[in-house]
């Protein structure tokens, strides 16, 4: 798909796989979408980052790296976001020395939902 190009491409429920020209409008069926290629779809990106927080005068962080997945891409009208989340325990070290354990929701899905 080059830049520029005014083609719209099947884009297939298996995980975006690009299957050629298809007409230049949205159309959806139970399985299949057809998108413009200006727009990417709606999807999960993975990113490892520590997550901050702030406890009274020190500051505070995951001990490690964690998955963060960050939901971007076109929804038309609507909005990508997380559809599908669960909540994991992380333990954070702070700068005074001390540590504490907090649940933090992770997202697990995203897709387009109306905007809130």
């Amino acid at each position: 798909v080059g830049a520029g190009s005014d083609h719209s491409y099947l884009l297939g429920a298996d995980q975006g796989t690009i299957y050629g020209p298809a007409r230049p409008h949205y159309h959806q069926s139970p399985n299949i979408t057809f998108l413009p290629s200006s727009e990417n779809p709606c999807m999960g990106e993975i990113v490892r980052e520590a997550i901050r927080r702030q406890k009274d005068y020190a500051s505070c962080a995951t001990a490690s790296k964690v998955p963060i997945m960050e939901c971007r891409g076109g929804c038309g009208s609507q909005c990508c976001q997380p559809i599908r989340s669960k909540r994991r325990k992380y333990v954070f070290q702070c700068t005074d020395g001390s540590s504490f354990v907090e649940e933090v929701e992770r997202h697990l899905e995203c897709g387009c939902r109306a905007c809130s």
